[in-house]
């Protein structure tokens, strides 16, 4: 099932210990309080979905104004996509990204972003294309887009 973490907040100690599993050096460097400070939902944006099945969280991942803090062009972004590692290889990462491009559908976006340092092959596999290539806090980054609307 997915849904949105607002209606199951159960979930939200279990997403930062995967975070700080998944990224260690990005978690400790913010902090607990900043990591979980990316899960609160806003009025549209950001939206939060989690996957899960009964009490097992599977995955999540999130719609965000911007790449990062300030304005810009481009929006919104695929921010926060993670599937638990004993979740991988079951379509989880898909049914995520399906969700939330409806969610940006039904808001009236044309486009989604993303920017990925680790599944561009992925991402370009599932139609998106590289629109730019950045570098941010000293790592690279291709910057996706795929059109929704």
């Amino acid at each position: 099932m997915i849904a949105h973490l607002r209606d199951h907040p159960r979930f939200l100690p279990r997403l930062v210990d995967a975070f700080f599993a998944e990224w260690p050096e990005w978690c400790t460097r913010v902090g607990c309080a900043a990591v979980e400070r990316i899960f609160v939902a806003g009025d549209p944006l950001p939206v939060i979905l989690v996957a899960f099945e009964g009490d097992t969280l599977q995955g999540t991942i999130a719609l965000r104004p911007y790449f990062g803090e300030e304005s810009m062009e481009e929006t919104p972004w695929v921010r926060q996509l993670l599937v638990l590692p004993r979740c991988r290889g079951r379509g989880v990462d898909r049914a995520l990204i399906a969700a939330i491009t409806s969610r940006a559908r039904e808001l009236g976006f044309p486009n989604l972003y993303a920017a990925t340092n680790r599944i561009e092959r992925l991402l370009v596999r599932r139609g998106w294309e590289v629109f730019r290539r950045v570098e941010r806090d000293g790592e690279k980054f291709a910057w996706m887009r795929l059109p929704v609307a």
